[in-house]
């Protein structure tokens, strides 16, 4: 389910991206020891705690411990326009009616190539938040980074 949009500002205004499109987005994304991002990981908010997932891996905590943030880093699709790429778990006992991200593209300098905010539709207890946010300008090159700057649950 498609249920994902980014809304990306920079020097040229803003645009609006579907974020789901990414080809090779089930590879950067699945737990296998084999995957890794292009890039690396990305800074992340300070988590307010982590915890140890069923599969193993541990996870930062946010929004009062009721999502976790595991995976985020800045890749790399065929075409080589880059990308954030993560996962985020409900590890609350209830729905959560809207998570959002804010995603920034920076430069060399740590300036702002394009940053915005993406948000995902209700999350079950328990269901994982797969997103893919592509870099919406035409200078790919000139990113040296990525961050996800802050979480917001509603």
């Amino acid at each position: 389910m498609d249920r994902r949009t980014f809304v990306a500002t920079g020097a040229g205004g803003a645009v609006l991206l579907g974020t789901g499109g990414m080809l090779g987005a089930d590879a950067l994304l699945s737990d296998g020891p084999e995957n890794g991002p292009a890039y690396g990981s990305i800074p992340v908010p300070e988590p307010s705690g982590s915890t140890t997932l069923d599969n193993g891996r541990r996870a930062s905590l946010y929004a009062d411990g009721r999502v976790a943030l595991f995976g985020a880093s800045l890749a790399s699709q065929y075409t080589g326009v880059p990308a954030v790429v993560g996962r985020l778990r409900n590890v609350s006992g209830s729905a959560i009616e809207q998570v959002r991200l804010d995603i920034q593209f920076l430069d060399d300098a740590g300036e702002l190539l394009a940053g915005g905010w993406v948000g995902s539709d209700t999350l079950a207890p328990g269901e994982v938040w797969r997103f893919v946010v592509n870099y919406p300008n035409n200078d790919p090159k000139n990113i040296a980074t990525a961050r996800v700057a802050g979480i917001e649950v509603a």
